[in-house]
């Protein structure tokens, strides 16, 4: 009976064993499973981790392209800006320039525009009644035209402001014989004479530099001219200055 015993409880501890070691077994093939999982798990992990890291350097590489683009955008427009604003400078000097030039030119016309007409303005009744001297320049009263300010109201002298050619007209009408001589630079250029009631004209061309003198004077005759309707008049106008 002991030994029954005995038996039995070295079968049931053998039986024991086995299902100590099969549970034993069982824990460990269940923790490396779960290890693998893990490890799988951290793998999965790592691969997603590197794909977003990836996609992350991806878009930072896409916004420095993206910014370096819109730098130099930036500097291209810049650069507009700077040469429409060099333009915009060098066209105002141009226009200051011409606006200039063009004042210049047009203060350099208006000085070479020389001209004037002087004549006795006498109405009737006192028709015959113009008496001028024979000792001097022939004063006239009447300065109708004075482009450059060359005629001298008070002693009857023109006197050229700039050298050029000049073209000078003196047309007379007398109650007697009259001769009126034209002195241009200090030389005799014509005279204009005429019987009673006839109208004599001289006319001439000259070449004068400035400061130069042209006038009229009595040479003949009793000195009594008619004033009225433009009959006496003295004229000259420049036609090219030098």
């Amino acid at each position: 009976m002991e030994a029954y015993i005995i038996l039995y409880l070295c079968s049931l501890g053998s039986s024991l064993g086995y299902l100590l070691d099969s549970q034993s077994a069982n824990q460990n093939d269940s923790l490396i499973l779960q290890l693998q999982q893990d490890v799988k798990k951290m793998q999965d992990e790592h691969v997603q981790t590197s794909v977003e890291m990836k996609d992350f350097a991806l878009k930072l590489k896409e916004k420095d392209i993206l910014i370096e683009y819109l730098l130099k955008q930036h500097l291209s427009q810049q650069d507009i800006i700077n040469n429409m604003t060099m333009k915009s400078d060098q066209q105002d000097i141009v226009l200051r320039n011409l606006t200039a030039e063009l004042s210049q030119q047009k203060f350099a016309k208006l000085e070479k525009e020389v001209a004037f007409l002087a004549r006795f303005s006498q109405p009737r009744p006192s028709f015959w009644n113009r008496t001028i001297a024979r000792n001097g320049p022939i004063i006239y009263d009447d300065i109708t035209v004075n482009f450059g300010q060359g005629f001298n109201q008070t002693t009857g002298i023109f006197t050229t402001p700039v050298g050029g050619l000049y073209v000078f007209q003196l047309t007379s009408l007398a109650e007697s014989y009259l001769a009126i001589n034209l002195f241009a630079g200090g030389a005799l250029y014509g005279t204009s004479s005429g019987l009673q009631g006839a109208q004599g004209s001289v006319q001439t061309v000259v070449r004068l530099n400035a400061g130069q003198t042209v006038l009229t004077q009595l040479a003949q005759g009793t000195g009594t001219l008619v004033g009225s309707r433009g009959y006496t008049q003295f004229s000259g106008v420049l036609l090219h200055s030098y």
